[in-house]
Parts: C-alpha cells; structure tokens; sequence
C-alpha cells in the first residue's frame, strides 16, 4: 500500500512539472511574441490628402511610411458602378519610406468628375496570423482639367519705365490656388482681393534698368490649370541719366 501511494505522488509531481514547463514554454512564446520587432504591431502611416484635385496632367502623389517594412500597397478608385485598382505593388524586405506619383489612365480622367478612392497599406509584420499590419485610407478624387477664366476690369492707361500702374482683373474659377502678374525676368506681383467676389488688384512696376516690359496677368487652380492673359498697355520709355561715383574703401568703412 505505501509503495503504491509513493507511486502516486510520483506521477503527481511529475505532471505537476510538466504542466509547469508548458506554461513557462506559452509563457515565453507569449512575450517573444509581443517583443520581437517581427510582431511590431504599428500600421503604416499614409501621407495623403483626403481631397485631391488632379488637373490636366492626371496625376497624383501620395508616401506610404512604416517603422519596419512595406509589403504591398493598394489604391482603388470607384464612381458608380466604374472600379479600377491603379496601384497594386508588393515590396521587398527593408522599403521604409515609398513616395508615390501617379498618372490615372485616360479612362477615369474621361469617365467621372468625381472619384472616391481608398488607399491599403500593409507592412511585412508577422503579426496578425503572419498576415502583418494593415491601414486603409479613404477621399475624393475630383477631375478638372479647365482652366481658369481671366477678364481685365480695369487699368492704369499707361505705364512708364521706372514707374508703375495698376491692374484690377476677375478670375472666374472656384478652386483657385494663386494669381498674379508675371513682367518677365522672374518677376511678379502678386494680386489681392478687390470689393468682390473673383476680382483681384495689384500694381505692377516697369524696372528702370529693364528695356522690354510684357505682363501678362495668371491663374492657377488647385488643379495646377493654368489661364492667362497678355495685358495690353500703352509704354512711356523714359531714359535716366547714368552717373558713376567713384568710392573708395575707406569711404564706404566709415560710412558702415
């Protein structure tokens, strides 16, 4: 009787520590598990606005950023019963950072005005039963590729060399990003809103030291459309005199 009660204990104690080494065995996968870097759990991070005008060009830019790895991106493009996957790439181990510029077939820039999108990113994680981590983003895609309409108001009947004149001008587009009033050379003026909806004010200078003087009065959408129109004004050339006075370094010093 107390070997066969020995016997017992025996086989107690042994599944005693068996049960123990399976769950410090769980145990141990549990916390390589949750702080491997292979199981990061941190989605990628997408850079993209949730609005997106695309003009003329067709095309549009968006990054795709991740702690770890990209595995693959998505985009998906519906209007009605009209489905397209434009973006659909699988990446190697180690891509970080993926800077994307898109040109959209001729189909959706034809096809809809509107477009809603959806943008899927999934990194290289194990985690997720080895299917990694995923981020989807969502917006509108909106199609304009007309450009800006531009009527002169009002203007200064004449410009002098050396001198300025004003410009009051009206810009027919709901979506515009800038105007101005581009002289050559790299130079403009940029315009302001003036008493009304659409119309716009600015003075333009005609550089002394500039012989030719051609303005030309732009719009720009949000889309990147582009309308212009020459400004048609009278020249009045004046020429200044040229005079040059000798300094010398001792001069300039004690003047600074």
């Amino acid at each position: 009787m107390r070997r066969s009660r020995r016997g017992r204990r025996k086989k107690s104690r042994g599944g005693l520590f068996v049960g123990l080494f399976f769950l410090l065995l769980l145990a141990g996968a549990a916390f390589f598990i949750y702080t491997a870097p292979q199981f990061e759990r941190v989605p990628p991070k997408i850079e993209m606005a949730s609005k997106v005008v695309v003009g003329q060009k067709g095309s549009i830019a968006f990054t795709v950023v991740d702690n770890q790895s990209i595995k693959s991106v998505e985009l998906l493009l519906k209007s009605g019963n009209k489905e397209y996957k434009v973006v659909d790439e699988h990446f190697p181990k180690g891509i970080k950072r993926k800077s994307f510029t898109i040109t959209l077939p001729k189909e959706v820039l034809a096809g809809a005005d509107r477009w809603s999108f959806e943008l899927i990113a999934t990194d290289s994680s194990l985690w997720n039963f080895f299917m990694g981590n995923t981020s989807k983003f969502s917006g509108e895609i909106f199609i304009d590729t007309t450009a800006p309409t531009v009527s002169l108001v009002a203007k200064s009947p004449s410009i002098l060399k050396g001198g300025s004149a004003l410009v009051i001008y009206n810009v027919d587009e709901k979506n515009l990003q800038s105007t101005y009033i581009d002289i050559g050379g790299g130079k403009h003026f940029n315009a302001i809103p003036y008493k009304k909806k659409g119309v716009y004010a600015t003075l333009i200078a005609w550089p002394f030291n500039q012989d030719e003087f051609n303005a030309t009065i732009v719009a720009v959408d949000k889309a990147g459309n582009k309308g212009a129109l020459p400004l048609k004004i009278r020249h009045i050339v004046k020429r200044y005199k040229t005079s040059y006075i000798a300094a010398r370094d001792s001069f300039i010093d004690g003047k600074i």
